[in-house]
Formats: C-alpha cells, sequence, structure tokens
C-alpha cells in the first residue's frame, strides 16, 4: 500500500509495478510485476479446487480455435511443446504470408469487432530506451525474436469462453483472407 500527495510519486509507483509500461506499447523505466497481494494469493489459493475443471474447458477451447484456424493460410497455431500437462494459459497465433493483413491490420480489425487479444512481446524490452543502447539489443543478435514480435497475436482463451464466440474470432480472421 502506497499513500502519497504526490501524483508524481503515484504515477512513478504505477509504472514501476507495471514493468514500466505507461500504456500497451510505452515503457518508459524499468519495472517488476509487482501486483500481486496476499489476498489474490488466497484466492488462487481457493481456485485450486477447480483447477482439473478449469484445464478441460480451456484445453477444449484451444482445440476448437486450432480446428478452426489450422485452414487459414498464413495463420499458424504454436505447436504445443512436449511437455507432461499443458496449461493452455495462451493462444498465440502467428499471422505470417500469405495472409493478407499485418499483425498490427488484424489486432486492429479484432479490436473493431470487440475481441482483445494481445501482441505478445511486443515491444521487446530491447526497444525501450533504457535498454535499446546496449550492443546486446541490436536486432542483429535477436531475429527470432524481432521477427516473434511483428507477427504474434495472442487470442482470448479463458474457461468459460463460448463456442460461439470462438466461432465468431475465427470468422472475423477466415473474413479477411
Amino acid at each position: 500500500l502506497l499513500v502519497s500527495h504526490s501524483k508524481e510519486v503515484k504515477t512513478r509507483v504505477d509504472h514501476f509495478k507495471n514493468f514500466g509500461f505507461v500504456d500497451e506499447v510505452t515503457v518508459i523505466e524499468p519495472g517488476i510485476n509487482g501486483k500481486m497481494s496476499e489476498f489474490n494469493a488466497a484466492v488462487g489459493i481457493l481456485q485450486l479446487q477447480h483447477f482439473e475443471g478449469v484445464l478441460r474447458r480451456r484445453a477444449a477451447a484451444d482445440e476448437l480455435y486450432r480446428e478452426l484456424l489450422s485452414p487459414l493460410p498464413g495463420i499458424r497455431c504454436l505447436e504445443p511443446v512436449r511437455q507432461n500437462k499443458r496449461n493452455y494459459s495462451y493462444l498465440p497465433i502467428f499471422i505470417e504470408s500469405p495472409y493478407p493483413l499485418t499483425r498490427d491490420a488484424l489486432y486492429a480489425l479484432l479490436q473493431e469487432n470487440g475481441v482483445y487479444g494481445r501482441r505478445y512481446f511486443y515491444p521487446l524490452i530491447t526497444d525501450f530506451p533504457m535498454y535499446s543502447d546496449l550492443p546486446s539489443a541490436s536486432q542483429i543478435n535477436l531475429p527470432v525474436a524481432a521477427a516473434a514480435s511483428q507477427s504474434v497475436i495472442c487470442l482470448p482463451l479463458y474457461p468459460d469462453l463460448p463456442q460461439p464466440e470462438i466461432r465468431r474470432i475465427c470468422n472475423i480472421i477466415r473474413g479477411a483472407t
């Protein structure tokens, strides 16, 4: 808890606790993920009793997305890595040729239709002013990260996401082809 009479102090703390982000694409200083509280942790512990059901519903949503998106040229779902059990926390898709829209154009189209995906890995941390001058931040050193930052959208994925909504989202994506 922070109490301050200074708006500047509050703003700086707000940025600091959210990775230095001012908005979705502007980062002005280093920061942390400082948003967890004891209350949130307690709620999380209580949610564990629903964990298996949540995973099943998220897995079903993931499966439907993949089924509907797989035939679309230029839309590629990230292949699951080998692991004992997936958590289905994200559904990243890559926007590639020959899909007719850029990632950002598809992102805007989805937003216009009330679908709030997320451009993950964007902007790259190496693009932030406090890191961009470091030799290790050169795009030459990061071709895979740079490509991902320009092509990934994570689609909405949560346990109670209705199948008709998944179909609507996929129809929006399909409609641009």
